[in-house]
């Protein structure tokens, strides 16, 4: 009976270790994690999750290339990252030394990547880098340090958070868009800390 116990513990614990490392993989230094099908908004209801995955997110992570210090690393990973004809929103929120922090990119409505910016407080600034890869439905955001507070080692990042979302006017149909809004959008919710390397 022992011999028996111990071989489903350890059968239990390479079960864990196995799925860890695939999370990890997909996900590597992961800080948020969010569920799959999980994409609300005002006529997201009227279509079954799967059409949604270009919004679905399904982890990200904040991270720094020791080559190039003067930058932080925002990726989001999402179940499929294909791009669609209206206006979409992907955005990574952080707060650091009282201010909120974001990285966003707005694709057109011809599903063309538009600009990057990134916020720090009430300031915004358009940056020239930033990725979108479609093959590993990954976003990621290049932040210049100096425009968000010019974190140091050891500083800590907090509130890390992430949302999608697509519209389907622009601003010059004002109305239509408070009518409806993100007519689908996707919320990972508070994440861990991230906590400044270089």
């Amino acid at each position: 009976m022992k011999k028996l116990y111990r071989l489903c513990a350890a059968g239990c614990l390479l079960i864990t270790l196995l799925t860890s490392s695939a999370v990890a993989i997909n996900c590597p230094k992961y800080i948020i994690t969010d569920e799959i099908g999980d994409v609300t908004g005002s006529l997201a209801f009227l279509l079954p999750q799967n059409l949604w995955k270009f919004l679905d997110i399904k982890c990200a992570w904040l991270y720094e290339e020791y080559t190039e210090p003067d930058y932080i690393y925002a990726s989001i990973k999402f179940t499929d990252l294909t791009l669609r004809r209206w206006h979409t929103i992907y955005s990574f929120f952080w707060e650091y030394n009282g201010k909120i922090c974001v990285a966003n990119v707005h694709l057109g409505l011809n599903g063309a990547a538009s600009d990057f910016y990134v916020n720090y407080g009430d300031n915004r600034v358009k940056v020239n880098d930033g990725i979108i890869d479609t093959e590993n439905d990954i976003i990621t955001f290049i932040v210049p340090k100096a425009l968000v507070g010019n974190p140091k080692p050891g500083d800590l990042l907090t509130n890390t958070q992430v949302i999608s979302g697509m519209r389907p006017f622009q601003k010059d149909r004002f109305i239509l868009m408070l009518i409806f809004a993100e007519i689908g959008k996707d919320y990972a919710g508070i994440g861990s800390n991230y906590i400044v390397q270089y």
